[in-house]
């Protein structure tokens, strides 16, 4: 006698829609962190090109083949433009939980945004606090390069060697941080740029920045 047919079990009997949001938070928060590219020779075709780092991969991709097509409707490519520049820079695969952690000097966000124009609708964005009065202005002062409508700002704080490991200092920052906060605040509405003043968050770590917390993300 032939075997009966042997039912669907486990995970396949979830109803999709709530697998496909499985799988959406199975997605890492990752950082894409962006640098000068130092290794081209010439010293000023070296600050139109960029060095792309992630923190990790999303390997919720490589899970099956419905895991990978829901998880690749969260990412997008941000491609450079080639046209003027004489360096190639990589293709960013961008997540919409992923922070892009600006690692450079202010003066270069503007000529980020010129070679990746999709960058200009990062939601996540992450600088260092020593720069943060001169890296707000060059993120959203000027509206040709401007940064348009991001929901999270990170504010990055380097620790020595001897500090604490990384982690987050959203829920108990303190006083110099929170005087920190409300200097930002004051200074993005100055700017009058975005259109609301975005989350502000601290970062506390030891290179290399590995993690981001702070906040339940968003669905």
């Amino acid at each position: 006698m032939s075997q009966p047919a042997a039912r669907p079990s486990g995970f396949s009997t979830i109803p999709p829609e709530i697998r496909c949001q499985i799988w959406k938070w199975a997605i890492p928060r990752r950082i894409v962190k962006v640098t000068f590219d130092y290794e081209i020779p010439d010293r000023w075709a070296r600050y139109s090109g960029f060095s792309i780092t992630t923190s990790e991969y999303p390997t919720v991709l490589g899970i099956c083949q419905e895991s990978r097509y829901e998880t690749l409707r969260s990412y997008t490519y941000w491609h450079a433009k080639t046209a003027g520049y004489y360096f190639p820079s990589p293709t960013i695969l961008i997540g919409i939980f992923d922070v892009l952690y600006l690692a450079m000097p202010p003066v270069g966000y503007g000529l980020f945004a010129l070679r990746y124009p999709a960058a200009r609708t990062a939601k996540s964005i992450a600088i260092d606090i020593p720069y943060w009065s001169y890296a707000l202005e060059q993120l959203f002062l000027y509206p040709h390069i401007r940064f348009e409508n991001p929901v999270d700002l990170y504010l990055v704080l380097l620790l020595s060697g001897q500090s604490q490991g990384a982690g987050p200092a959203a829920d108990g920052i303190s006083g110099e941080e929170f005087g920190i906060r409300e200097q930002v605040y004051e200074k993005m509405r100055l700017l009058r740029a975005p259109r609301h003043v975005p989350n502000i968050y601290f970062i506390r770590h030891q290179p290399p920045l590995a993690c981001v917390g702070g906040r339940t993300r968003r669905g």
